[in-house]
């Protein structure tokens, strides 16, 4: 078994899973459009801590995130998997997103609501943006997976349960507040080069 944390909190997992399979069992909430193809960056996560306890980026990775986005450790969750028995920390897109909107939600109307709902729309851009920048050779890079992994019976059925369970899960009240904390930590080099999670307040 692997140590690894979710959005804050603790998923069971083995050694070879890719990040997405341990968060869709976990009910966390993540993004899957493409079912896992490595097709749509709805996936795409940061990790916090244990960066190398990941396997390296592959090529779908390279198709759609920069190197300055894999050099602060962004990784795609379908792609990333357990090279090793962690402690491993991720905070997912979706996640973020959900924070980010709920802030705006209960700011009212007022200028916070305001400056919050500019960051969040921020961020969507510059996702988006990265996205096309890439285009069209990230789809032509990537499309072949589909082939490769085609629609059949069981895999609907599993992305309509786990779809079910991560809108649950998005909508349920104080969901994700482990992970608050996880969003204000900063990964840092240490002297091995690798990376670990530092928050507000640590000694570095």
């Amino acid at each position: 078994m692997t140590n690894v944390m979710i959005n804050g909190e603790p998923a069971a997992a083995d050694v070879g899973e890719d990040l997405l399979t341990v968060a869709r069992r976990q009910g966390a909430v993540v993004g899957f459009l493409c079912d896992g193809r490595g097709m749509c960056t709805t996936c795409q996560c940061q990790v916090i801590a244990g960066a190398g306890e990941l396997t390296e980026p592959n090529e779908v990775e390279r198709a759609w995130l920069s190197e300055e986005q894999l050099g602060r450790d962004e990784r795609l969750a379908c792609q990333a998997r357990l090279a090793g028995e962690g402690p491993v920390a991720v905070v997912t897109g979706a996640e973020t997103i959900r924070q980010q909107l709920r802030d705006v939600l209960s700011a009212g109307v007022s200028p916070r609501a305001a400056i919050q709902l500019a960051g969040l729309m921020t961020g969507l851009g510059a996702g988006a943006a990265q996205v096309a920048r890439g285009f069209p050779m990230n789809v032509l890079r990537t499309w072949p997976r589909f082939l490769e992994m085609p629609p059949h019976l069981p895999g609907i059925t599993k992305y309509v349960v786990d779809s079910g369970r991560v809108v649950a899960r998005a909508i349920q009240p104080g969901a994700g507040e482990n992970a608050a904390e996880s969003l204000t930590a900063r990964p840092v080099p240490i002297e091995d080069g690798s990376r670990e999670a530092v928050g507000p307040g640590a000694d570095i």
